[in-house]
């Protein structure tokens, strides 16, 4: 282990600061070095390189210095790390200097450029184990640096200092907040010289540098450009399981797991240096970071096996006070005495203070992991960190994490960083004698990465109960192919700051490479052919690792289950903070004040941005819980939930439409209201989308002064909300900025290739987008309250644009602080990639990979699609039908999968436009609507005279048929009644305002190629007085059911009267036995068979069978027992067998008629016009 530092300049050689040397050595206490050389450039200032090294001795017999250097060449090398093997062979002795001279024998002068490149990156792909380097090749004028591809050490990045510098650090240096990860992702080659032959090979990432003048490339470790082979981890495995595959103890993946882990160990255990000062009483070289769970449990009793009898190994267990469990366990305490007391009928003056209580170690002793570590071995290392201690090293804590600055981030390093200092209490057993006891050992072990490559976590657990092993793989998968961007590098500085290396023997390529080659029977038990055997109480997460637990005699240790280190060891939450949440973040090298921390906050919310227009235009609001009382539409939609309201902002829209002004009014009155403001600035003077950017008709057209203007323009509006007193919650630079804004100076084009393209390609967007957040700082340094900063892409289902689009973002400079909120449009007609599983695993894998809030903002689905002025689209989900239980179910499911993002990162979501209305949409009756039902209505009529005149005779030919038909025919009644009611109440309620479909008032619709259908009648009445055509497919719909249907009550009914005979002495008896079994089985059983038929005829899935069980299942079942039991007393008294079942469907014409008013109640609501269905979702 050491700490290294490169520093590259123009201008002169320049050493680290005090305080970050300071750190280096803190990692590295064997020794310090230094080394610097020039590198000389044609016509230009030569590059100054300045390296420094510190040495934590822990490979050979002796200290060896760093940096290594080779005069003649100028050669540097600055290693961190340890080189297991080398081309898979291993390594005996000081890796470092091994590898060095490999290096110097791939770059000699002899060599041309392009061959010592490939020679170069054959050496740094041969490496197995755990590494963070930096090689100059002074004969080419070349530095090479990186982490190996699991990112196990750390290695930082800062250039922003003079033009031209780069500096590269174990450790950040906690003057400058500017520092950030070197990512895992490969080599990363910059030429210092003129040699361009040196840059055809690899993957441009000139720009990530933002101040960085050299030309830089990075080479893939898995890259076979060059024909070198990287250290293979493994092709994964998806072959599911077949029936015979079950896992026990027996299995092979067993014993091969223990020979894996076993060579792994060897590695890292073996052959460990005396530690200085190391007394005989304490022989101890190894230490394991110990919770006393399965992963690190395993370590210990193999480690035990492996290392000499007069070799100790300390098991540090880490247990923190934390304020906010002793004050709760003070609360219940205190409620359990008083309660005690009540009893007893004594009066409990004062308990006592938990914390002066003799005892009071039992906090300690109470954390989940002090409690398994005691469980699973007698000697332990406990280091019981006090909440002041805590405090005391805050700060450097969260110097050491940074650029890390999540709640859970210090949370986790907290356990981490007292762990690794290895002061406590030596105990056996907690009533033995014990005293003060640091460990002399400089190796820690962990057991991270098995979860990871065994399936131990939740939510594989969650993925294989949703949906098998397809999704169990695809979770474990993609665990697999993001190792190399854990947070390994955090880890590393807040141990490595104490002296001592971690090494994870679960991460060794072998051993990785083994288990993702696995089949995954092999590793996880959640196969059904392994829940009978012997072993059935063993968790199936993991289920591999805890077989050989058992095997090693472990038996309990293998049922424990999994706890996150933040948990167990309870630093999560130290200070009574939402881990994770919004406003909860460590801003550079300090943390914010906890007094800014608030729970987190989820936006319910819908764009509003036309209401006002919409409301000048006539437009009114009916709201039908309020029994279609006129009312505000920001009031019905906050009675269903609504709490923030988005507003689009234009720049000098014609007619004022969207303007500044136009939006001071919608925003003072609704934050009037309570309702949170987010502003979406549209950067044009009218709609701005993927499709179109243009930029208003009066700014400049080139890029320096536009920028310019961007940034006043910005500041000067946010300051304009602030004097008008409203507080902006968000706003959003850039609305749907895919390709960018302000075209054409800020086009950029995310698909164009390869990636040094798309880099350079958005280098205007991203000069562009830096003026306007430095407009924000601007408003905010002008006393505007700071609002968080949002980016808003379309296509939020497609994880590749996302990543690309940022990625090139972050490349050309804009850090990752630089926006607080990730907002997407997610919409259902965009193509059969649109879907639910899609948009969460975009959401779901940026959470993961930039740890901030993510909010859908805009979203709808719609309600009615005609063919005619609405066309009918096709949905990414085909199973949601257009209607409002759709819209519904589209919802949802939208905010569940924003809910469910990790580590509570789901913001929130925002509906489109509710309160618009298509007037484009209204068709046009061929014919007067009223004479279309009542001639329909005859009809009926006629058939049903037509059966009832010759119904006996049809009944004595065919009973059953006879039965089918009648049901059908007055099944259809019903219908059109129901119908013609509809009918009658949006007649009355609709009022003609005078405009028609060519009136020029109409509304310009955002994107309506593509948003298109909207929710025609939301919330607003349709401007024409037309009723709606007539629904034959419903009424086909109802006379089928009914003919279906007719056959089943028929032999209920027969039953009935067979089971329950009536006789003249005894009628009224069994009429009420047959009701109370007509009511009891076949009624409920009836009413869900309805909804669920008559959903899935509508084309609804199995979420809107849900959906609609939901919403109508018990109303309708509550309806039927006050009007059925009567029918049927005199239906089963008084009619006899033939004409049960037509009595039943004449008085029931009114029933079904309600049926079917109550199925179509989406329809009703909709075409009544008096409130959204998306109220009561959100």
């Amino acid at each position: 282990m050491c700490g290294i530092h490169t520093l590259i300049s123009r201008k002169s050689f320049q050493a680290p600061s005090a305080e970050l040397k300071h750190l280096l050595y803190d990692r590295g206490p064997d020794y310090s070095g230094e080394a610097q050389t020039q590198i000389h450039v044609e016509n230009e200032p030569p590059c100054w390189v300045s390296c420094t090294s510190t040495v934590l001795a822990l490979r050979g017999g002796q200290v060896t210095a760093q940096p290594f250097t080779d005069v003649p060449s100028g050669s540097i090398l600055c290693w961190n790390g340890e080189a297991w093997k080398i081309s898979g062979e291993a390594v005996l002795g000081n890796d470092g200097q091994q590898i060095f001279d490999l290096l110097l024998q791939a770059s000699n002068a002899k060599m041309l450029a392009t061959e010592s490149l490939v020679a170069v990156l054959g050496v740094l792909r041969s490496i197995s184990g755990p590494f963070a380097f930096v090689f100059l090749d002074g004969n080419h004028g070349v530095v090479y640096f990186g982490r190996d591809c699991l990112g196990r050490r750390s290695l930082l990045f800062n250039s922003t200092g003079c033009p031209g510098s780069l500096e590269l650090s174990s450790c950040p240096d906690p003057r400058n907040d500017s520092w950030m990860e070197v990512e895992a992702d490969g080599i990363y080659q910059l030429s210092l010289s003129k040699s361009r032959t040196m840059l055809e090979y690899g993957e441009s990432r000139g720009a990530i540098y933002p101040h960085l003048t050299l030309p830089l490339r990075k080479h893939s470790w898995d890259d076979l450009e060059l024909a070198v082979s990287s250290p293979a981890l493994g092709t994964f495995n998806r072959t599911l399981p077949s029936q015979g595959d079950e896992l026990n103890s027996t299995s092979a993946s067993v014993k091969q797991l223990r020979h894996h882990l076993r060579e792994s160990l060897k590695l890292r255990i073996l052959n460990v240096p005396v530690p200085p000062g190391l007394s005989q009483e304490h022989n101890v070289r190894v230490a394991i970071l110990f919770s006393g769970g399965l992963d690190c449990t395993v370590l210990a009793r193999m480690a035990h096996d492996l290392l000499p009898p007069d070799q100790q190994i300390d098991l540090i267990n880490v247990a923190f006070e934390n304020p906010r469990v002793i004050e709760a366990a003070r609360r219940a305490s205190k409620s359990k005495k008083q309660n005690i007391n009540a009893r007893s009928g004594l009066e409990l003056l004062e308990a006592p203070e938990a914390l002066s209580d003799p005892t009071a170690i039992s906090f300690f002793e109470s954390c989940p992991d002090r409690e398994t570590g005691r469980k699973a071995f007698r000697e332990l290392q406990n280091v019981n960190v006090p909440y002041t201690d805590t405090i005391a090293h805050r700060v450097k804590v969260v110097n050491l994490i940074h650029p890390h600055s999540t709640e859970m981030d210090l949370s986790i390093a907290y356990a981490l960083y007292f762990a690794a200092r290895g002061e406590g209490i030596a105990s056996s057993t907690l009533d033995s004698n014990s005293g003060p006891y640091k460990t002399p050992a400089r190796v820690l072990l962990s057991g991270l990465g098995a979860d990871e490559l065994f399936g131990g976590y939740t939510r594989h657990a969650t993925a294989f109960s949703r949906n098998g092993f397809s999704a169990l793989l695809d979770e474990l998968e993609l665990d697999v192919n993001r190792l190399g961007k854990r947070n390994l590098g955090r880890d590393d500085r807040v141990i490595s700051h104490w002296g001592r290396e971690a090494r994870f023997p679960y991460l060794d390529e072998s051993l990785v490479k083994w288990a993702v080659e696995c089949p995954i029977a092999l590793k996880c038990g959640f196969s059904k052919n392994d829940r009978n055997k012997s072993d059935i109480d063993i968790e199936p997460g993991k289920k591999v690792l805890r077989l050989l637990a058992c095997e090693l005699g472990m038996h309990s240790v293998a049922h424990e289950k999994k706890r996150a280190i933040q948990f167990g060891a309870r630093t999560a939450k130290m200070e009574n903070l939402q881990y994770a949440s919004l406003g909860t973040c460590l801003s550079g090298p300090a943390f914010c004040d906890s007094s800014s921390n608030q729970d987190i906050f989820f936006y319910k919310g819908h764009d509003l941005s036309s209401l006002k227009t919409l409301e000048d235009g006539g437009s009114i609001y009916k709201d039908t819980a309020r029994n279609n009382q006129t009312r505000p539409a920001e009031d019905i939609l906050g009675d269903g939930g609504m709490n923030s309201v988005r507003l689009r902002i234009w720049v000098n829209p014609e007619g004022g439409t969207n303007g500044l002004e136009y939006n001071l009014v919608l925003a003072k009155r609704f934050q009037s209201k309570g309702y949170k403001i987010y502003l979406d600035f549209h950067f044009s003077d009218s709609w701005a989308d993927p499709n179109k950017q243009p930029p208003p008709a009066a700014w400049p057209t080139t890029l320096t002064p536009l920028a310019s203007t961007l940034r006043g323009y910005v500041k000067d509006t946010l300051v304009s909300f602030e004097n008008a007193g409203i507080k902006l919650d968000i706003v959003a630079l850039g609305n749907e900025i895919r390709h960018g804004i302000l075209w054409p100076v800020g086009y950029a084009d995310v698909d164009v290739q390869p990636w040094s393209a798309t880099v350079a390609n958005f280098s205007h967007l991203a000069t562009l987008w830096k003026a306007a957040r430095a407009g924000v700082d601007d408003a905010v340094s002008a006393g505007v309250p700071k609002p968080q900063v949002m980016i808003h892409i379309d296509d939020g289902w497609n994880i590749t644009l996302q990543q690309r689009w940022f990625g090139a973002m972050v490349a050309n400079g804009i850090p990752t602080t630089a926006w607080d909120v990730f907002g997407f449009s997610f919409y259902p007609f965009y193509g059969t990639a649109a879907t639910f599983d899609n948009l969460k695993t975009t959401l779901n894998t940026l959470a993961w990979e930039y740890r901030k809030p993510i909010q859908v903002v805009e979203t709808d689905y719609p309600a009615i699609c005609n063919g005619e002025y609405n066309p009918i689209p096709e949905s990414s989900e085909p199973e949601i039908p257009y209607s409002i239980a759709g819209q519904l179910t589209w919802t949802d499911d939208v905010i569940s999968i924003v809910e469910q993002v990790p580590f509570g990162l789901g913001q929130g979501v925002h509906y489109w436009e509710p309160a618009v209305t298509n007037l484009s949409s209204i068709p046009s009756p061929q014919f007067p609507t009223p004479l279309v039902h009542t001639i329909i209505f005859f009809l009926e009529m006629a058939i049903v005279s037509r059966i009832a005149a010759k119904f006996n005779g049809y009944y004595a030919d065919r009973p059953i048929l006879t039965m089918m038909i009648t049901n059908a025919v007055l099944g259809g009644i019903a219908d059109t009644v129901a119908q013609s009611i509809t009918t009658i109440r949006l007649a009355a309620l609709r009022k003609p305002v005078g405009i028609t479909k060519d009136d020029t008032m109409a509304i310009e619709i955002h994107e309506l190629d593509r948003k298109n259908p909207f929710n025609t009648n939301d919330l607003i009445p349709d401007s024409k007085a037309l009723p709606p055509p007539f629904d034959f497919e419903r009424l086909t719909r109802f006379m089928a059911y009914g003919f279906m249907m007719a056959p089943v009550q028929f032999k209920w009914f027969t039953f009935l009267s067979k089971a329950f005979p009536i006789t003249k002495s005894s009628g009224l008896g069994p009429a009420i036995k047959m009701v109370a079994f007509d009511q009891l089985i076949f009624a409920p059983v009836g009413i869900a068979l309805f909804f669920t038929v008559m959903t899935i005829a509508e084309g609804g899935g199995r979420r809107a069978v849900s959906h609609k069980l939901r919403d109508m299942y018990l109303p309708t079942l509550k309806a039927n027992f006050m009007v059925w039991p009567l029918v049927q007393i005199i239906n089963f008294r008084f009619m006899p067998i033939q004409f049960q079942l037509p009595f039943v469907s004449t008085v029931g014409i009114a029933w079904t008629a309600y049926l079917s008013l109550s199925n179509a109640a989406e329809e009703g609501e909709q075409k009544s016009a008096p409130s959204s269905p998306n109220i009561r979702l959100l």
